[in-house]
């Protein structure tokens, strides 16, 4: 290859996920009121023990983030 590139892209952009959703939102109205830590505990025996690894899809991004998928699915 002769020369030099010119043009050098950003491989990595830092974005802040959280200021893409207002702060009216339902999800963060339902965060302030509900409290979703008892679904790690129920969820548990769906989990193969040492692996870190779920043994269904759907629990694929965890307990929590699948329960809010859900409740925002169904407003």
């Amino acid at each position: 290859m002769q020369g030099k590139d010119g043009f050098l892209p950003e491989t990595r952009t830092v974005i802040n996920l959280e200021s893409f959703i207002p702060d009216d939102h339902f999800l963060r109205k339902v965060d302030r009121v509900l409290d979703l830590s008892f679904v790690r505990e129920l969820t548990a025996p769906c989990y193969v023990a040492g692996r870190g690894r779920p043994c269904r899809r759907i629990l694929a991004r965890g307990p929590i983030a699948s329960w809010q998928r859900y409740l925002d699915g169904h407003r």
